[in-house]
């Protein structure tokens, strides 16, 4: 399940794309070819600013000028339980074996619009599944598979987070109200956001 990045400060909603395999040196590049579409001065992936996906197909347009995101490669065992990759694998009919994490800065809609069209890019380009990180409102998406992955709770008790597919995630950016689950963001009470 993502959460904030390891190092990073930007806390806005995050989500990863779950995939079969690891990134090879080409895929990798692709990936920062992906970033530099969106942010032409952008030096990493972890650390860029999108004001728009029209380079990628979407169509959000930030009015509050280009925001913070970042993109950072992981281990699915990093962060999943091995009962929570089991229930991916008879969902999906697959063992997530790498992970593309991203994260938005801020907090605000056009962040959760920007990183819902920037997980459905990645989740086609890259062959993978998008684990939303937490719960999502799914009352008007009716198409796609979308699983509750069910887990325990140090404290006691069980919790579960969402991961979809493609389709999922396409309908859902078309008719519902985008929120993500999401973290506080570092920002929110600065200048930033």
């Amino acid at each position: 399940m993502p959460g904030p990045l390891d190092g990073e400060i930007l806390m806005g909603p995050t989500v990863s794309i779950l995939l079969p395999y690891s990134l090879d040196e080409h895929e990798r590049a692709d990936l920062e070819a992906v970033v530099k579409s969106l942010d032409p001065s952008a030096s990493s992936t972890k650390d860029f600013h999108v004001g728009t996906t029209l380079s990628i197909g979407g169509s959000a347009i930030s009015g509050e000028g280009a925001r913070p995101f970042s993109i950072r490669l992981a281990e699915p065992v990093e962060t999943e339980e091995e009962e929570s990759l089991r229930q991916i694998q008879d969902a999906f009919s697959f063992w997530p074996i790498a992970e593309i994490q991203a994260a938005a800065g801020c907090n605000r809609e056009i962040d959760h619009r920007i990183l819902g069209e920037l997980a459905a890019f990645l989740a086609k380009h890259f062959g993978g599944i998008i684990d939303f990180g937490g719960q999502l409102d799914t009352d008007c998406a009716e198409s796609g598979k979308l699983l509750p992955v069910r887990y325990a709770l140090a404290a006691g008790g069980q919790t579960s987070f969402h991961v979809g597919d493609l389709a999922f995630l396409k309908q859902w950016l078309v008719c519902c109200v985008i929120q993500m689950p999401s973290y506080p963001s570092a920002y929110e009470h600065g200048q930033l956001c």
